[in-house]
């Protein structure tokens, strides 16, 4: 899992000229701004959230707690 928050177009630009190397995580997208242009270089990553800046982040912990519960390994006990 990752959380993402480019600050601007260029930086989320950067993010998009990697993608492929975020492929296999589940992304977080926290953008500056919701304008349309953003939100559409913004899903170039297929992010599994998106939120904006301006939030007071409490989707994002929710979604955050939801991820790591469903992709925790449980620890196993040995005796």
């Amino acid at each position: 899992m990752a959380v993402l928050f480019p600050s601007n177009r260029k930086e989320l630009a950067g993010l998009v000229a990697v993608k492929h190397l975020l492929f296999d995580l589940q992304i977080i997208l926290i953008l500056p701004n919701g304008t349309s242009q953003m939100l559409s270089h913004g899903h170039a990553l297929r992010p599994r959230f998106i939120s904006y800046a301006d939030s007071d982040f409490s989707d994002v912990a929710a979604v955050c707690g939801k991820l790591m519960a469903r992709f925790a390994v449980p620890l196993v006990a040995i005796a």
